[in-house]
């Protein structure tokens, strides 16, 4: 699928073990099967200001990397606290440093997962550029953020990343698209790790 192509690995460090944890609870399905769970050991914000640098901290939290273009920040909640319990404190001093929440989940037996406001979207043979256009502008993507990709592929903003799996989930189901999927900012890890010295 060409979806990886939208995919981010932000620079992070590998975490104390304790960024992969997750809320018991049912989680958050992707279209495409993934299980998806609150994140407890990151949290992520978006930067209001454009081209502003977020700060190093928020509450303790460390911030562990951002995407300059999208304005996406994410923290590392210190090993002693859970992220909701941070949430309560920390969301308030972010938002007095201009930030804005975004969500953060973790992915099962894996890392972070971490969504834009972007969804890429495939359609089929034979839908016009114009139908593909009003369907999405019509259902959740907004006029300014729509661009073509190549011929049957675009790029889709819509107004919040909360809403991008959402929306990218409720599009596949359309018999005007093929697939559908929300750009996300993941945490890469190796498959191997070499174990030689050289």
């Amino acid at each position: 699928m060409f979806s990886s192509t939208l995919l981010h690995a932000a620079d992070v460090k590998q975490g104390r073990g304790h960024n992969v944890s997750h809320k018991a609870g049912p989680g958050v399905r992707t279209h495409n099967g993934k299980l998806l769970f609150e994140n407890t050991g990151y949290v992520a914000f978006r930067i209001r200001e454009k081209g502003r640098k977020p700060p190093e901290t928020v509450n303790g939290a460390v911030r562990k990397g951002w995407d300059e273009k999208t304005g996406i920040a994410l923290f590392e909640v210190p090993a002693d606290q859970d992220a909701g319990g941070w949430k309560v404190a920390g969301t308030a001093m972010a938002h007095a440093e201009g930030l804005d929440p975004v969500p953060c989940f973790a992915e099962a037996g894996s890392g972070w997962v971490v969504p834009t406001a972007r969804v890429l979207v495939k359609f089929r043979r034979g839908v016009t550029r114009g139908q593909a256009r009003n369907y999405l502008l019509a259902n959740g993507a907004t006029e300014a953020g729509f661009h073509w990709v190549i011929e049957n592929m675009a790029i889709a903003e819509v107004v919040s990343a909360s809403e991008s799996i959402g929306l990218a989930g409720q599009w596949a189901g359309s018999p005007l698209v093929q697939w559908a999927e929300a750009s996300c900012f993941r945490e890469v890890r190796p498959k191997l790790i070499p174990n030689d010295e050289h």
